[in-house]
């Protein structure tokens, strides 16, 4: 969970606009925010991952 929240920023929200963003609070827009970020994030983590992994092959086919 730890690499999700270092993945994805929450754009600059804070307690304040939590507490008076009424979209928010009466749509459940920050549980769909969270899940919007938490997608966003897994996209990154997947990317460089992936990223890496070529990275890796890339440097062992160089090798032989």
């Amino acid at each position: 969970m730890n690499e999700y929240k270092k993945a994805y920023n929450n754009d600059g929200y804070n307690n304040f606009d939590k507490e008076y963003a009424c979209w928010a609070n009466n749509h459940n827009g920050w549980r769909k925010a969270k899940k919007v970020w938490r997608r966003q994030a897994k996209a990154v983590i997947k990317r460089n991952l992936r990223k890496e992994i070529e990275e890796t092959i890339d440097e062992d086919n160089n090798k032989k």
